[in-house]
């Protein structure tokens, strides 16, 4: 990753130690300590240090910003740290001449005082005098005024370089708050940081030793009002219910640690809320997803002219036949497809899956496009030379290159890192199809839609949502392919329209014109009147 870009390494909820910041950019720990030395400010000067990604985020954006200006006096740019240097004076040597002796334009050598290694650039003459007066001075560049320092003090712009607002107390807590996280997903470490955050930003910064029941009770108050709210600050009825969540799991292991023993035992309870108020908040969108047919367009609409596009393709074609999710399917290798017994092999260690639980997953009954899609597919790869350590979906790049596939010994193909490959090939299949943009997610709503037109037992509704990595049928009632208020709609016009007869009513009425029924009975007077209501209507 290019150094320009490391600021997108870091979150601003965040809060690193030197031996992660290692690990994340590859570094050394003395290059920790020279981005220190220029401008990098850490929580505290307490060991370990430790440091704020907002911070982090600042300074390295700083970092890049400050290599796309020309160079000050005594400045050099090195490659090797691909930033710009003051070497020491003693090291600056100005040559006039070539190696053949011929004259040239003044070059100015020095070695790099953060790698060691050999800068030069070319110098004017004026710049030749003052290296020659810091030479004889042996004064640091960075000393004589604002305009040869590495950072200039930004007078017109102090925002990047204001005092610090974080609470040390409150940033040490935090970081051992995300050791604590990391037995859970990243998503969810980064969830319960957004909440924790957002608690302390309503304490204005307040030290969560000194958190008392009134401040808890505040700010549960306040999330009661954002539910109810018609302001930019309302929150969803899933927001309003994780960030409660969140907070009181912060609060149950805050009372847990050392120097805490004043907090109040109960403080997690003062940030539950009742149904009440969960049922209050704002009701999300109904989840749009497409029907079969809408199903069988987006797959049949896509042009298969390039490689890619083939490729796109398939992975909408895979997501309708196996309703995985966008990670899942992006980190698909070809070894876990058996199309013999029809079914894929979700494998936790070398796939993405939620909640990391591996199973097989049969190929759901569908529109036959699907599988013809994936199969034909999978034998394009194989044409090419494909192994089944491949992955499924190359990339882009491994595309543009398919001559290379048949080399012996080469390394495996790898998966997408994320899935926005995914996600990009819904737009394009959306696009040709003419139809709004359907996300990844939303074939996986249209296969448990499929559920009731398949599936006639009990058994096979739960077998249909084993299948689908539900443990129980209820997970796939309440959130997935829901009621809408227009089909709702539609269903009880249906209703009205066959005169609220059920099935069993429609039974008796066969039987009685079939000399079944005894006359005097109940089932026969029902019967009768039945037959009366709809000549009636008539």
């Amino acid at each position: 990753m290019k150094r320009s870009t490391w600021w997108r390494c870091f979150k601003a909820s965040y809060v690193y130690s030197v031996d992660d910041i290692i690990n994340i950019l590859g570094v050394s720990r003395n290059t920790v300590s020279n981005h220190v030395r220029h401008g990098l400010r850490p929580v505290d000067t307490e060991i370990p240090r430790l440091f704020v990604g907002s911070e982090l985020i600042r300074f390295h954006k700083d970092r890049a910003a400050s290599s796309k200006r020309a160079l000050r006096p005594g400045e050099f740019n090195c490659f090797k740290c691909r930033t710009f240097v003051l070497p020491e004076p003693e090291t600056i040597e100005v040559e006039r001449y070539s190696a053949s002796g011929r004259a040239q334009l003044p070059r100015a050598k020095a070695v790099c005082p953060e790698c060691g290694g050999r800068v030069s650039r070319i110098v004017r003459e004026i710049e030749c005098d003052n290296m020659g007066q810091g030479l004889e001075s042996k004064n640091s560049w960075e000393s004589p005024d604002e305009y040869a320092a590495r950072f200039p003090a930004q007078i017109w712009n102090q925002s990047s370089l204001s005092t610090p607002v974080w609470n040390k107390n409150n940033e040490r807590l935090i970081h051992g708050h995300i050791i604590y996280c990391r037995q859970f997903n990243p998503k969810t470490t980064d969830a319960s940081l957004v909440a924790v955050r957002e608690l302390e930003a309503f304490g204005g910064g307040k030290d969560f030793k000194r958190y008392t029941i009134d401040d808890v009770d505040r700010y549960r108050t306040d999330l009661r009002r954002r539910a109810n709210s018609s302001e930019a600050d309302c929150l969803s009825t899933g927001t309003l219910r994780h960030r409660a969540s969140h907070n009181r799991r912060f609060l149950k292991w805050l009372i847990k640690q050392d120097g805490m023993e004043k907090l109040p035992r109960s403080l997690p309870d003062y940030v539950t809320l009742s149904k009440a108020d969960t049922a209050r908040a704002k009701k999300s969108n109904p989840k749009a997803y497409p029907t079969d047919e809408e199903a069988v367009l987006l797959v049949s609409s896509m042009v298969g002219n390039s490689l890619v596009e083939r490729r796109d393709q398939a992975i909408v074609a895979t997501s309708f036949l196996l309703g995985t999710r966008a990670n899942a399917t992006a980190s698909l290798r070809i070894k876990h497809l058996d199309l013999q017994t029809r079914c894929a092999y979700q494998v936790a260690t070398e796939s993405r899956i939620k909640n990391s639980k591996t199973q097989t997953t049969w190929f759901f009954p569908g529109d036959p496009i699907f599988e013809q899609t994936l199969t034909a597919w999978i034998r394009e790869l194989e044409h090419f030379g494909a192994s089944g350590d491949d992955a499924l979906f190359p990339p882009d790049v491994e595309l543009s290159r398919v001559a290379y596939w048949l080399i012996k010994g080469r390394e495996p193909i790898g998966p997408w890192e994320s899935s926005s490959g995914v996600e990009k090939a819904f737009r394009r299949a959306s696009e040709a199809a003419k139809l709004p943009y359907f996300n990844p997610h939303s074939a996986r709503h249209n296969v448990f839609f499929r559920k009731d037109k398949y599936c006639s037992t009990s058994r096979q509704r739960k077998a249909w949502s084993h299948n689908g990595g539900h443990e129980n049928e209820a997970i796939t009632e309440r959130n997935y392919a829901k009621v809408t208020d227009e089909e709702c709609r539609k269903v009880f016009s249906e209703l009205v329209q066959s005169n609220g007869e059920t099935l069993e009513d429609k039974d008796l009425m066969i039987d009685l014109q079939l000399g079944k029924l005894f006359p005097g009975t109940p089932e026969h007077k029902r019967a009768t009147r039945l037959i009366r209501a709809r000549m009636d209507k008539k």
